[in-house]
């Protein structure tokens, strides 16, 4: 194989090193799970059901030491709310409003509800807030 035709993505990482994607909260958060898997997601406020193509606000977090979001609360339209009311110091917090979406896996045979169309309304980065 002629190694002009090699590029740094095709060979494998060295042991022990890493890379560093950087993206928007925007492009982390489209497309992560959210609901049960009976395709249901519940308002956090009013117990109504949030079905497939509705609008949702969601609270999601971030430790400063995990690497993944999580996605806690869920509020239909009538219940949304518009601010992060007590950020916690040393978490990244942030409230998105977005569509709910269905995404196929059909090597699998199932579905799961995502977060589509997904739009920042309030963030709190882990170095503002108050102490845990």
């Amino acid at each position: 194989m002629n190694d002009d035709y090699v590029h740094p993505w095709d060979q494998p990482e060295a042991e022990g090193t890493h890379r560093t994607v950087q993206t928007t909260l925007h492009q982390t958060l489209t497309g992560l799970p959210v609901g049960l898997a009976t395709l249901d997601v519940i308002c956090s406020a009013c117990k109504r059901a949030i079905q497939e193509g509705d609008h949702l606000w969601v609270y999601a977090y971030r430790a400063a030491d995990d690497p993944e979001w999580l996605l806690t609360r869920c509020y239909c339209e009538a219940c949304a709310v518009d601010e992060i009311e007590t950020p916690t110091l040393g978490t990244s917090e942030t409230l998105v409003e977005a569509r709910l979406d269905v995404v196929a896996i059909t090597s699998e045979q199932r579905h799961h509800l995502c977060l589509g169309a997904v739009d920042v309304r309030a963030f709190s980065p882990l170095t503002e807030g108050a102490r845990p």
